[in-house]
């Protein structure tokens, strides 16, 4: 019970944090079959005064500081029942709406991987979309050692159109999934390569580029098909 409570609170505290986006999601590369809904919360280090433009409200400049974030997700899975397992599923990471899929191309029980993507929806201005692949090593029955390295790439324009720009990020995200029931709890770590360019009016900046890196929680719950 006193288990249940802490992943509640955690949830409601993830889904105040949905304001900035999270550079990496790291999950597992087993598809379980049925509904499966995850909240993460992330920290990540100053990225650099031309990156962190993207994710600060009303700066203009010297807008450099550590990017607190969240994502909530939705995916339905087709598991053991599929020759090729795989979800579909939708989500909100920071303010930033997208759909997802993913293929798992290996289905062994030790070493299991897959590959999947994100399209962002053009809401507001801006989009993010990923590639990514997930790979797992299996430590014991109920921990799993992950990576899931990607690439992220934001583009767009502030509302009033005069600010248009893109941020490139390669991502090695590294995590491990705890738990194999219902519930999963998934700390992570990542390292993030960025390539930032964007105009501010008649001022071109960039293209610049930065190495940060951002850590990360996140509690799923799944719920089997009968």
């Amino acid at each position: 019970m006193r288990a249940r409570q802490y992943a509640t609170r955690f949830i409601i505290g993830a889904s105040a944090a949905v304001g900035c986006a999270s550079f990496s999601t790291v999950r597992s590369a087993v598809v379980s079959s049925g509904s499966a809904f995850t909240a993460q919360a992330t920290v990540a280090s100053p990225p650099g005064d031309a990156a962190a433009w993207f994710w600060s409200f009303d700066c203009e400049q010297r807008c450099d500081h550590a990017i607190a974030g969240g994502d909530l997700a939705y995916a339905y899975g087709r598991g053991a029942t599929s020759r090729r397992p795989y979800t579909v599923g939708a989500g909100l990471n920071g303010t930033f709406p997208y759909v997802e899929g993913y293929l798992q191309l290996d289905t062994s029980r030790t070493r299991p991987f897959g590959v999947g993507v994100r399209g962002g929806l053009p809401v507001g201005g801006w989009m993010e979309h990923q590639v990514y692949a997930r790979y797992d090593v299996k430590m014991t029955s109920g921990v799993r050692l992950l990576w899931n390295p990607g690439v992220l790439y934001h583009t767009g324009h502030s509302p009033n159109g005069e600010n248009p720009g893109t941020f490139v990020g390669v991502v090695q995200g590294f995590g491990a999934a705890v738990g194999s029931g219902a519930r999963v709890i998934t700390p992570s770590v990542a390292v993030v390569w960025g390539r930032t360019a964007r105009r501010s009016g008649a001022t071109q900046i960039g293209p610049v580029s930065q190495v940060f890196g951002s850590a990360g929680l996140s509690v799923g719950f799944r719920r089997r098909d009968r």
